[in-house]
């Protein structure tokens, strides 16, 4: 189902950076890492992307079996930004530099049908309205499965992102919040693959 985990283990999937992807995941609720599986799918000087198999994710009561999963992927993903001043509207706005961090969980049939997504971003600061042109950026990363060679995401005012995959995940960034209004997938030839109804 994923290239990115057939591969053999490296020692950057086991490096500083996976240390502090595992510190930041809630152990309250994702139970059951794989460490053996753990995978580095993005990483340079100022970001990286992580894949952390596990066992299950969400609270463990007995009165709320339905919102546990069973054999989940996680996907992390951390970014070191500058500070940043913008204008939104009549407001100065400036956000401070540093170490963001965002992660999710999906079981395998959100990964056939919608991929497993995650973002960092500066979301929604002081009441200001966000800004979809000149606005910080909120970054994004997604898991899909073998087969998807590329993939374009449908935004709001009619505007399209279409993205490479790589080691079955792809990224990219918008001006604001996405809006998503739905994903199309290709494979290698560029035909379209109708991932709303994979099996």
């Amino acid at each position: 189902m994923l290239a990115v985990l057939r591969r053999p283990q490296t020692d950057a999937d086991r490096g500083p950076i996976v240390e502090q992807a595992l510190k930041r995941m809630d152990r309250s609720t994702v139970d059951g890492v794989h460490v053996d599986a753990i995978r580095v799918i993005h990483q340079s000087a100022r970001s990286a992307t992580i894949l952390i198999p596990a066992q299950r994710t969400g609270p463990d009561e007995p009165n709320l079996p339905n919102i546990r999963s069973e054999d989940v992927l996680c996907l992390q993903t951390f970014s070191y930004t500058r500070p940043q001043t913008f204008t939104s509207g009549n407001k100065t706005i400036r956000l401070p530099g540093g170490l963001q961090g965002g992660g999710t969980c999906g079981t395998t049939e959100a990964l056939r049908t919608t991929g497993i997504r995650t973002g960092i971003g500066p979301g929604r600061i002081s009441n200001a309205p966000i800004d979809y042109v000149n606005g910080p950026r909120t970054h994004y990363a997604t898991v899909v499965p073998d087969g998807v060679a590329k993939v374009t995401v449908n935004l709001r005012r009619k505007r399209q992102v279409t993205v490479p995959v790589r080691d079955n995940v792809y990224r990219f960034s918008v001006p604001g919040i996405a809006a998503e209004f739905g994903t199309i997938w290709y494979d290698a030839n560029g035909n379209r693959i109708d991932h709303s109804q994979r099996p």
